[in-house]
């Protein structure tokens, strides 16, 4: 299970019960007994056999009232659909979409696919990804109070490691402060958990068809939205980059990608009690 465990009132029973009691059913006709119970970083989801997503953020750290004026915001600005809040909970947090359906990239299939179909499929995440680094205005990125990447403070993960990992992690860190201060100064809107798990195409080899989890917003370079596609298939995450650049006129550096992906690696396997070595070898 990703992050810490759940609460208990966060598994599938009780959060049907708080679905319920805030009148969720009965005004939907949503077959909530029918649901899966899914869990992310940042959210809980009830999945259901008639095609709703209810979603409840983990925890209050969790910037759920701007990611729902986000999504408000975004609707109209982006080229695939993306959640369409139909509900938000009244006695607690949580929003009710129509399930985005789709199919998930065959990432094997897609290695192996000719250059056209990969550059077909690729330029498809690359012009999401232009148009959602250029979706809000600067004023609606500070009205909205949204984050950036690097929210400042003190790195303390190579301190929390054993000492013979911490070398290799400063290197990281240093190759990525490097290759940032080498690039041209250009802050977008980014995704920021824009992987495989977070989206649908229209075939398995087709085009993107949607996207969801918008809750980790935030502004940066436009190479920290590649760190989780280079996770899925370097291949991918190339190519997009390609498309983007074609696009946009702004290169990708996947250097900055892989060595935030590392860190972030780290940082979590610390958190989860898993053993980081595997990512600094």
């Amino acid at each position: 299970m990703p992050g810490a465990p759940l609460r208990p009132d966060q598994h599938r029973d009780e959060l049907i019960k708080l679905a319920r009691a805030d009148g969720l059913e009965a005004e939907l006709e949503i077959d909530l007994d029918s649901s899966e119970s899914k869990v992310g970083w940042e959210n809980v989801v009830l999945d259901t056999a008639d095609g709703w997503i209810v979603r409840f953020p983990r925890d209050d750290e969790v910037a759920f009232d701007r990611e729902m004026r986000l999504l408000e915001l975004l609707h109209d600005r982006l080229p695939v659909p993306i959640p369409k809040i139909i509900r938000t909970g009244r006695r607690t947090r949580f929003a009710v979409y129509r399930r985005l359906d789709g199919a998930g990239l065959d990432v094997t299939g897609f290695e192996a696919a000719d250059p056209l179909t990969r550059d077909r499929s690729a330029g498809s995440f690359g012009r999401f990804l232009a148009a959602m680094h250029d979706a809000l205005s600067e004023d609606e990125i500070t009205e909205l109070a949204v984050p950036s990447i690097d929210r400042g403070g003190v790195d303390t993960t190579a301190e929390r490691l054993p000492v013979g990992l911490r070398s290799r992690y400063n290197r990281v860190r240093q190759e990525l402060g490097e290759r940032l201060a080498a690039r041209p100064a250009r802050r977008v809107l980014l995704h920021d958990d824009f992987h495989l798990g977070n989206l649908v195409l229209d075939a398995p080899l087709g085009r993107l068809s949607g996207v969801w989890d918008f809750s980790c917003v935030c502004t940066g370079d436009p190479s920290f939205e590649f760190r989780y596609l280079l996770g899925d298939s370097r291949e991918l995450a190339a190519r997009i980059a390609s498309a983007y650049a074609a696009r946009t006129g702004h290169e990708i550096d996947l250097g900055v990608a892989a060595a935030a992906l590392v860190m972030e690696n780290v940082s979590d396997a610390l958190e989860e009690g898993r053993d980081p070595a595997p990512y600094l070898t």
